[in-house]
């Protein structure tokens, strides 16, 4: 019977960010913060020797459980990482179950830990990954174990997926949406990948970096376009007959100078804005 080892969940929470915020300041307060409530689950805790945007955890007791936050910058969006394994096999009809504990376990980070963000509009949204190593190795693992992993994180089920290929392992990406690329639910994306052993994942973790760099620009590519949308239609519904009132023309012979000053400045007011909208796009 085929179990994962080292069974892993990682978390990266996407925002704007506000360029005049301090971020070394904001990581520092977040990391005392996340030390103290590490703390009282009894974890230990300490700053990462090689980079100090990332806080390190641990806990030996009972199972032994590690992991860590972390914090990067992308052009003017921040990442919030939050990766936690657990040192052990597990089968595969417990993957659903141990996900849920890891959980449970009340580490997970949330929208109120982002960096000081630009508008309350600035959340991009988040992407899940569950990973780990087959044992025995090179032992597929059934299609359904990877929708059953996504259903301890989103518990409604997905909607969509796509399926790739990476470092000899099938990889499931699933999200919800109304539309397969309209209204996406923005906590909904998880990605589902187990390699086929030990050593595809070692080498797996040299690409967290360019996953998360990844993700981030899937976000953002689907947070511009919902702007977009958005703006086209409040444009349409703003702008749906005329930029100019037609009526107002047929009777500016009867007008004074000063109600035809009133209508021009009006109109270029009008224009002004639209133009303004526009170039939003």
């Amino acid at each position: 019977m085929s179990k994962i080892d080292y069974l892993t969940l990682d978390l990266f929470i996407y925002n704007l960010a506000d360029s005049s915020s301090n971020m070394q300041d904001y990581w520092s307060k977040l990391a005392e913060q996340l030390k103290e409530q590490l703390k009282q689950k009894g974890f230990s805790a300490k700053p990462n020797d090689e980079d100090r945007q990332r806080l390190d955890f641990w806990k030996k007791i009972s199972t032994p459980i590690d992991g860590y936050y972390s914090q990067a910058n992308f052009d003017d969006s921040n990442c919030l990482r939050y990766s936690c394994s657990i040192d052990q096999k597990v089968g595969l009809s417990d993957i659903e179950h141990t996900l849920t504990q890891i959980k449970d376990l009340n580490l997970l980070p949330g929208i109120g830990n982002l960096a000081p963000g630009i508008s309350e509009n600035g959340y991009l949204g988040q992407t899940w990954m569950i990973s780990g190593w087959i044992d025995p190795a090179n032992n597929p693992i059934p299609e359904a174990n990877a929708h059953q992993a996504y259903k301890a994180i989103i518990p409604q089920g997905h909607q969509h997926q796509n399926l790739g290929e990476f470092l000899g392992a099938t990889v499931y990406e699933m999200w919800r949406s109304e539309g397969r690329w309209d209204k996406i639910e923005k906590d909904s994306h998880v990605i589902v990948v187990f390699y086929p052993d030990e050593a595809k994942f070692i080498e797996a973790s040299k690409f967290y970096n360019s996953w998360r760099y990844l993700f981030y620009c899937r976000h953002k590519i689907l947070w511009a376009y919902e702007q977009g949308r958005e703006l086209k239609l409040r444009l349409l519904k703003q702008y749906k007959h005329s930029l100019i009132d037609q009526n107002n023309l047929k009777t500016l012979s009867t007008k004074g100078l000063q109600e035809l000053k009133s209508e021009l400045q009006k109109n270029i007011n009008t224009i002004f804005n639209y133009v303004q909208d526009i170039n939003l796009l």
